[in-house]
């Protein structure tokens, strides 16, 4: 919460919220003075606007700028990009973003998605990021099938460094690996009504409007650096796909899934980290808040460019 509020008796309006609490505000020959001290220890009073911008006795402060979007507040939209018109450099400036999707009733923002200001082509543009939810035509990537066959051990498709070859019959190459944000793998079953993952020795069930950090997941598609630790440089393969099991129970899980099919299948997905490949962040407002430094910067306009959408946002 910002702590003093600035009002102009000029132009009779409320100018600026500041981080820093005065006790006692002077004005000498057109200079103006504040003090956060209620008894002396040898620093009385600051002069304000000289000095570092943004310091206030002995502390600095970054500006930050919130503002709200609610043009046709009853129309859905899908939010496109976000352009800024200004003076300065906006270096290292950060900003947040959410719609009315990820706002309770509350007032409780769920989630809020964070970034650098960019600079592209000479414009400035702020960070939107991507909706976080699961949606099957952006984040589920259809890689194969694979099939039960009697005899076969999963466990001894074993590479080392717990990673295990999967025998996946019609593999859709392309879908991108890292280590910190890994690509799982989850399945379908003709049996069952839900896409599943397998975390540690067990089956969850992917639910409709879950973000990708609700999915527990213990089978990734190998990343670039647990490859280089077998000698190998793409997970994909002729004969399958290369996987990271993160839990004892995870293969012999999937391999109790996949007998359960017979000879009907097991579908096998990549579910990818929305904040890569998913859909444009979406709802009827929308909120953004900058955090700018304590760098000269003047902000003339923001500029959200966004799409009138008729569908339901809950789909």
């Amino acid at each position: 919460m910002k702590k003093t509020i600035g009002f102009s008796n000029k132009n009779n309006v409320w100018t600026s919220k500041y981080d820093y609490i005065a006790s006692n505000y002077s004005n000498i020959d057109k200079k103006f003075f504040s003090s956060n001290k209620l008894v002396n220890d040898g620093n009385v009073a600051w002069r304000h606007n000289v000095g570092t911008n943004n310091s206030f006795y002995g502390n600095t402060y970054p500006s930050t700028v919130a503002v709200a979007f609610s043009a046709n507040p009853s129309q859905n939209k899908l939010y496109k990009s976000m352009s800024i018109e200004g003076a300065g450099e906006y270096k290292n400036g950060v900003n947040l973003f959410t719609t009315s999707d990820f706002i309770s009733p509350s007032g409780r923002r769920e989630y809020v998605s964070a970034g650098l200001i960019s600079n592209y082509g000479g414009n400035k543009y702020a960070h939107l990021g991507k909706d976080p939810r699961i949606r099957p035509t952006a984040d589920l990537k259809y890689m194969g099938h694979m099939f039960f066959r009697k005899g076969f051990d999963l466990m001894e498709n074993s590479l080392g460094n717990n990673l295990y070859k999967l025998p996946i019959s019609g593999l859709a190459v392309g879908v991108g690996q890292g280590a910190v944000n890994r690509t799982k793998l989850v399945f379908k079953s003709p049996r069952a009504a839900n896409i599943v993952s397998i975390y540690g020795g067990q089956q969850e069930a992917i639910q409709q409007g879950m973000m990708y950090n609700d999915v527990r997941c213990s089978i990734n598609i190998a990343s670039t650096e647990d490859l280089e630790s077998v000698g190998l440089k793409s997970a994909y393969q002729n004969d399958g796909i290369v996987v990271k099991a993160t839990a004892v129970g995870a293969i012999p899980a999937l391999a109790g899934l996949i007998s359960q099919t017979a000879e009907s299948g097991l579908t096998v997905f990549a579910l990818i980290d929305p904040r890569h490949a998913g859909d444009m962040m979406r709802g009827q407002f929308a909120e953004a808040h900058f955090t700018l430094g304590a760098q000269d910067f003047e902000l003339y306009a923001l500029n959200l460019n966004y799409e009138q959408t008729d569908l339901d946002h809950s789909k």
